[in-house]
This record gives structure tokens, C-alpha cells and sequence, in this order.
């Protein structure tokens, strides 16, 4: 198989203090991709006037206002030229070898869907804390699709995507404020198998602010619906075991977003969901006390 050409879409929203940081792990790839897209969000800082600086001189594409992460990742399929699109949040980083891993995976694999790898979560400190993906996942390749339903297993910042798959079926969904791109991966899996490179080449950084450390029932909400409805899709590939599993699973997490946005009735009838799909007792309990103010305090000091 020839090797594909990659667009990179970078979506950004008030990214000055990290974005060149973003663009240069770029411009250090060994493989280099054949063109950068970076989405202004409708910026109020600094963004696009640093993107246009750097020496990448990657294509703008602007908002006229701020409609979200998923519009941002939408226009940038849209404006890509490439079969094959990769995704790099505005304050990650890849480290050098990424893209020429992913190329390698898909030369192995040429009907994959997504090329995803592993990648080290980094503390608000700067500090490398969690690697994640680097062991091979209970499901791989066409079996993916398994992973995505449990956990999510992809990364944005780690994934490379057939444009064509991307885009159909309405694209990424813009109606979802946080999820859309855990949705848009389960759809691709659905479609073919997925490619995952167990090694840590995406650094992703803990971002003060970002949408996923600011909780809000609003958001939390519409994405425990996407999970029923993923469930229903694959429904007669699954267990029911697998299927209470998954519950269990997305439940607890939900109740444990819906008590830090303090939408209590939400909270309880997520849990009660949780414990009816075999979450133990006392999970859910600590999960309760230590997700109060006071019980957050108590969680830091018993951690260090």
C-alpha cells in the first residue's frame, strides 16, 4: 500500500499560551503531514495571529463566533484535502514519531478505519502521571468497537481518521457540547477495523478550564443518551452480561460528573442505575463522599 498523505486538523479556541507548542510537535514529526488546518474557534486572545507566525504557515480557517469543539473538528474535515485526517487539540502535543507509527500501522492495515495510539496524561504541573493504551485492550481491530463502549479508549488528540467515513452520516455531531468525538469513534468502528499503536506518542495535557473539568449536567446528560443508543446499535452483538457491564460502567461515571455539577436528582438516578447494573454498594458511596467538597479535601490528603 502507498503511503497515504495526511491533513492535520488542529480545532482552537483561545489556545495562546499552547498552541505553538501544538504546531511545533507537528513540524517535528519524521513524517511529515502534507498540510496543517488550525479552526479559530472565534478566538478573543492571541490564537490565529500565532498560528499564522508559525513557521508550519498552516492554512486558517476561521468562525465568525464560537460554536464548539465539534463544528471546529466538522469545518476542519471539510476543509482537509487528504484521505486521511489526523486531530491535534490545541494543547497537546505528539511527540516526534507519531504520525510515522500511524502510517506504519495503516500500510499493516489498510482497511482501518482509525489509527489511534497510546498516549501519557500530564498534570496540571507538568508532570507525566498516567500512560494510557500502551498494553494491547481486551478487543482489537474489528473487535474494537467493544473498547469504545466500555471506556473511551481513543483519544482525539491520537487519532487519524478515513476523511470519507468521517464525514458521512452528518459528520461530528455538532449538537454535543463534550462526547462527539467518543461518538464519532464508535460510528467508525462500527465500519472497520481499528488500528492502535501501543505506544505512548501523544502527550495530553491536563488544561485548566477544559470541558472535561467542568461538568455540567447538561453535558453529561446528553452523552449517557449516546451510550443507551450505541447499546441498541450493537445490542445483537452483546451479551447481556457485556450489556450491565457497559451500564455499570457509563453510569458510575455519570454519577460521578452529575455530583461534582451538584445536579443531585440526575446524580441519584445514575446511580441507582449503576448499583441495578452490579456497581457495589460501597463504590458508590465513596464515589458519593469523596466527590463532596469537604470529602474532596479528604481524598487529596489520603492520596499525598
Amino acid at each position: 500500500m502507498e503511503r497515504a498523505p495526511i491533513s492535520v486538523v488542529m480545532a482552537a479556541w483561545n489556545a495562546a499560551p499552547t498552541i505553538a507548542r501544538a504546531l511545533d510537535s507537528i513540524a517535528a514529526q519524521t513524517v511529515a503531514p502534507a498540510e496543517v488546518i488550525v479552526v479559530d474557534d472565534a478566538s478573543t486572545d492571541a490564537t490565529a495571529a500565532i498560528a499564522e507566525a508559525h513557521p508550519l504557515k498552516p492554512r486558517i480557517v476561521r468562525h465568525a463566533a464560537n460554536r464548539g469543539g465539534a463544528a471546529a473538528l466538522q469545518s476542519g474535515l471539510e476543509a482537509a484535502a487528504n484521505d486521511w485526517v489526523a486531530f491535534l487539540d490545541a494543547d497537546d502535543e505528539w511527540l516526534p514519531e507519531k504520525l510515522a507509527a500511524q502510517v506504519d500501522a495503516l500500510v499493516a492495515e489498510p482497511q482501518a478505519s482509525i489509527v489511534a495510539t497510546g498516549f501519557t496524561f500530564i498534570d496540571r504541573e507538568g508532570q507525566p502521571a498516567l500512560d494510557y493504551g500502551v498494553t494491547p485492550f481486551p478487543h482489537e481491530g474489528a473487535e474494537f468497537w467493544r473498547n469504545l463502549l466500555v471506556d473511551s479508549a481513543i483519544l482525539q488528540s491520537s487519532a487519524l481518521v478515513r476523511r470519507d467515513l468521517a464525514l458521512a452520516d452528518g459528520g461530528v455531531d455538532a449538537s454535543m457540547r463534550t462526547g462527539y468525538d467518543q461518538k464519532l469513534f464508535v460510528r467508525l468502528a462500527g465500519q472497520g477495523p481499528v488500528a492502535y499503536v501501543h505506544r505512548s506518542l501523544v502527550r495530553y495535557h491536563d488544561a485548566p478550564g477544559s470541558l472535561t473539568k467542568l461538568p455540567r449536567a447538561a453535558d453529561i446528560l446528553p452523552v449517557l443518551a449516546m451510550h443507551e443508543r450505541h447499546l441498541a446499535l450493537f445490542a445483537d452483538r452483546l451479551t447481556p452480561a457485556e450489556q450491565r457491564e457497559i451500564r455499570r460502567r457509563r453510569y458510575a461515571e455519570a454519577a460521578t460528573g452529575l455530583v461534582l455539577a451538584r445536579a443531585w436528582g440526575p446524580a441519584l438516578r445514575a446511580t441507582a442505575m449503576a448499583l441495578k447494573s452490579g456497581e457495589p454498594p460501597t463504590r458508590s458511596l465513596w464515589r458519593l463522599v469523596t466527590n463532596l467538597p469537604p470529602g474532596r479535601q479528604i481524598k487529596r490528603l489520603v492520596r499525598g
